[in-house]
């Protein structure tokens, strides 16, 4: 407004302003449901159309424990308004939800407004799942492995698993093989070594698991200690006269491990 002034005397002063500023209404941009791996980052960015002022959000969140921030005093608009590490350390998904009111600020006035935005945030498990190791004897099959929650684990509904053979598994082992198809289990498989391999051998797979959720846990080892056939040097034959000590070792070319030896006579008829 320009106003004039004019006293009773019927003296005009100069004109002055009386201006009013009005503030829109706090406004900002509806948010979509988010959903995160258990380890990954999240960044939620709350943004409005309003200008000429300050914008802060007042927000709250209910629901599990995902390693949102414990201070939840408003935030000013910013180009990432809300960063944390997700965290689930169970094998089902953690949810929470989030409600955010806008508060709009210019000189010295505050807008406040009942709309709110409400979004979740799911964090969804990630496979974190024990090493497996067996040991078997050459010729035998190892048993087939399907990982179970707890007992191996975090390991979520529907996990599956692709793998290598490590670079440190022997190559004295026959019979293992990778996979890149996805499989809930990983087979069994009978394993020999190769001809004149006279100590234990390990076949190592390096196993990648995901979740039905697309979340990759970090891989896993399975070893299979592959023990070589037992095998005894043939001894020399011995010629005693009645009443002579004799003395038999037997010996074998077998290490890592330790021989045994049952043994029984065998008497010709004529004996």
């Amino acid at each position: 407004y320009t106003v004039t002034p004019l006293s009773a005397d019927q003296c005009e002063g100069d004109p002055f302003t009386v201006t009013i500023t009005v503030n829109p209404t706090p406004t900002m941009d509806a948010l979509e449901d988010i959903e995160a791996c258990n380890g990954e980052e999240v960044t939620i960015n709350f943004t409005t159309d309003n200008t000429g002022g300050v914008t802060t959000y007042d927000w709250s969140a209910t629901g599990d424990v995902i390693g949102l921030p414990d201070d939840t005093t408003d935030i000013t608009d910013s180009n990432a308004d809300i960063t944390f590490t997700a965290s689930n350390p169970d094998s089902e998904p953690r949810e929470v939800t989030i409600t955010v009111t806008p508060i709009f600020t210019n000189d010295g006035a505050i807008c406040t407004t009942d709309q709110e935005q409400v979004f979740t945030v799911t964090v969804n498990p990630e496979p974190q799942i024990d090493n497996f190791e067996e040991t078997i004897c050459e010729g035998d099959t190892f048993a087939s492995i399907t990982p179970e929650d707890v007992t191996n684990g975090v390991v979520p509904a529907g996990t599956t698993y692709t793998w290598v053979i490590a670079t440190a598994s022997s190559n004295n082992v026959e019979g293992g093989s990778a996979s890149t198809a996805a499989s809930a289990t990983i087979p069994g498989s009978e394993l020999t070594l190769v001809a004149g391999t006279t100590s234990p051998q390990d076949l190592i797979y390096t196993v990648t698991p995901l979740s039905a959720d697309q979340c990759e846990g970090d891989p896993f080892t399975v070893t299979i200690t592959v023990n070589p056939t037992a095998q005894v040097n043939q001894p020399e034959n011995l010629t005693l006269c009645n009443g002579d000590t004799a003395e038999i070792d037997f010996t074998t070319l077998n290490e890592g491990g330790d021989t045994t030896y049952v043994w029984q006579v065998v008497l010709e008829e004529s004996d």
